[in-house]
C-alpha cells in the first residue's frame, strides 16, 4: 500500500484505524477500498474544517479587522478549534466512544476559550500544551474504561 498519496489527515485516519479499528481496516484492505475510504475521509475533514471554521468565525468574529497580527492570530485559533472538532468527529469517533469524545471535545474547547486571551497574545505553545494534556487525560480515561 502506497501511503505517499495520502495527506496528513488520511495518514492520521489510517494510523487510527490500524490501531483502534482493525476489523474495518482489514475489511477495507481486503475489498480494495481502503485508499478510496481514506481519501474520502480526508476530503470530508477538509470540508468539515471549512464549515466549522465559518461557524466559529460567525460566533466569535475578528475583534479588530484592521490589526493584521490580531486577525492572523484569531484565524489561527479558529482554525485549530475547527481542525480539532473535525478530527474528533471524523477520525477518532466510533459509536462506542461518541459520548466520551463529545465530553473531551467540550473540555478542549472550554480550555481554549478559557485561555483565549493568552492564546490571542501569541502563546501558541501553551495552547498545544493544554490540548496535549487533555488528549493524554482522554487516552488514560479510555484505557481505564477498556480495563473494566
Amino acid at each position: 500500500m502506497n501511503t505517499d498519496q495520502l495527506g496528513r489527515y488520511g495518514r492520521q485516519a489510517l494510523k487510527h484505524m490500524q490501531e483502534h479499528n482493525q476489523e474495518l481496516y482489514k475489511e477495507l484492505q481486503e475489498s480494495g477500498k481502503l485508499m478510496d475510504h481514506l481519501h474520502q475521509v480526508e476530503e470530508d475533514i477538509f470540508d468539515m474544517i471549512e464549515l466549522v471554521e465559518s461557524r466559529l468565525l460567525k460566533n466569535d468574529p475578528i475583534p479588530d479587522p484592521m490589526d493584521t497580527y490580531k486577525t492572523y492570530q484569531h484565524k489561527l485559533m479558529i482554525r485549530a478549534q475547527a481542525e480539532e472538532i473535525a478530527l474528533c468527529d471524523l477520525i477518532y469517533n466510533t459509536k462506542n466512544n461518541r459520548e466520551s469524545d463529545l465530553k473531551s471535545l467540550a473540555a478542549m474547547r472550554d480550555a481554549i476559550l478559557k485561555n483565549k486571551e493568552k492564546y490571542k497574545s501569541g502563546q501558541w505553545d501553551q495552547m498545544d500544551d493544554d490540548l496535549s494534556i487533555l488528549a493524554v487525560k482522554r487516552a488514560m480515561e479510555k484505557k481505564a474504561t477498556k480495563k473494566r
